[in-house]
């Protein structure tokens, strides 16, 4: 490869996660691209998540957290241990296709600071897929709030970019959206226009477990916006009405 190999760190955290783990970390060794490390950040689990985890080479870094702390604040903690120039993520029940790392790294090695690439979710359960895979790119403000389609587990980020901006700690299903909306006021997203990622649905997913905090986030998230931007534009005000009104609904 002609380009930079830039070292890549990709953070996993795991929470009791031992049913899935097997094949997403095999999906990362499955890589055509190769320059990597995984940082396992093991947050209090007590299945067999860490003996799976130890049992692979010294390209994977596992990192025990003794007490069980908050999804965004676990996020914090791994980034800490990353040594790459750039940082992935992967979900320990997600998984990548074997191109995904080197068609991000192309366009990195093109000036890329954020990469994000298509997803497709499988429900364990009935094997039913669905794509996304978008064309948005740049500036996605408006995007990410009327439908985000940008999967932590497709995203690639400068090291420094994600150290400046951070996950905000005080979410349990939203940080992601934060994060990226935040990231996207101040500099381009790529996307590979590729789907590189499968997100498995199943009933232990976080956002299932955690569903009746959906309406306090979104809340917490656009009452953000409104004190980050002086002027509220259609997109914020959209975002405020659907999310007033999904609760709502929710409450009758």
């Amino acid at each position: 490869m002609g380009d930079k190999e830039i070292l890549v760190s990709i953070v996993m955290n795991c929470y009791n996660s031992d049913k899935y783990l097997v094949e997403a970390i095999d999906s990362i060794y499955s890589q055509t691209y190769t320059n990597w490390e995984i940082i396992f950040f093991d947050n209090a689990s007590t299945d067999k998540s860490a003996e799976i985890a130890k049992s692979y080479d010294n390209k994977l870094k596992y990192i025990k957290n003794n007490t069980l702390v908050p999804l965004y604040t676990a996020r914090n903690l791994a980034i800490e241990y990353c040594n790459g120039e750039f940082i992935a993520f992967l979900d320990a029940d997600d998984l990548w296709l074997p191109d995904k790392l080197i068609k991000q790294v192309t366009l990195i090695n093109s000036g890329a600071k954020f990469v994000y690439t298509g997803y497709k979710t499988l429900n364990v359960s009935t094997d039913e897929e669905i794509n996304y895979n978008n064309s948005y790119k740049n500036k996605i403000t408006q995007s990410i709030l009327y439908n985000n389609y940008i999967s932590i587990s497709s995203v690639i980020i400068s090291k420094d970019v994600l150290k400046k901006f951070k996950f905000d700690r005080n979410y349990n299903l939203l940080g992601d959206i934060d994060l990226w909306y935040r990231v996207a006021t101040e500099i381009p997203l790529f996307t590979t226009n590729e789907v590189q990622v499968i997100n498995r649905i199943h009933e232990k997913n976080l956002s299932k477990t955690l569903k009746n905090d959906w309406l306090r986030e979104r809340r917490l998230f656009y009452k953000k916006i409104i004190n980050c931007n002086k002027i509220i534009d259609l997109s914020i005000l959209y975002y405020i009405i659907k999310t007033e009104f999904k609760g709502l609904v929710k409450k009758i």
